[in-house]
């Protein structure tokens, strides 16, 4: 799928299935045998039936993930974001 030649011409279709792929399913699928709960999700994700893309960018930065502001703290429970500036909203 990745070494498609549309890739190379698409740089944005590219960008978005690859967090698709690698950031989503890639992510979840690590902890299949511990959460089967996720196997109808991922199962979903393969079939492109649910698109995974979450908090790539922030407004201020664009797809400039490196320097993007936002902090995620666990917590009991889950997770508390942290969006320093307006710029950094999602």
């Amino acid at each position: 799928m990745m070494r498609d030649p549309v890739c190379a011409l698409d740089t944005a279709m590219f960008t978005i299935l690859a967090a698709h792929v690698g950031l989503t399913i890639g992510t979840l699928s690590r902890h299949l045998k511990a959460r089967p709960d996720l196997r109808p999700l991922v199962e979903r994700l393969l079939r492109f039936e649910t698109v995974g893309i979450y908090l790539l960018t922030e407004r201020g930065h664009g797809l400039d993930a490196f320097n993007i502001k936002t902090t995620a703290t666990k917590v009991h429970g889950g997770y508390v974001l942290h969006t320093p500036r307006e710029e950094a909203a999602k």
